[in-house]
């Protein structure tokens, strides 16, 4: 509830008002509020990951961590 708390203050404050957000997370969670257009993931100071389907990012680090977002990676 707190996480999606977070995400409607930073939509109704920032989003849409010509803003660029850079939200750094562990869990990942928050993307289900926010819906972003674009995620990424960086591991040791590299991007392994940029994504435009953060449904998808979110289901790989659940179920089998941050290592696996490579294979799905923008080319």
């Amino acid at each position: 509830k707190k996480l999606e708390i977070v995400a409607k203050t930073i939509k109704k404050e920032l989003i849409g008002k010509g803003v660029a957000i850079l939200l750094i997370t562990h869990s990942g969670e928050i993307l289900k509020f926010l819906k972003p257009e674009i995620t990424n993931i960086i591991i040791q100071g590299k991007v392994i990951c940029r994504q435009r389907n953060y449904k998808m990012v979110l289901k790989t680090i659940k179920k089998y961590g941050y290592e696996r977002c490579k294979k799905h990676a923008l080319q």
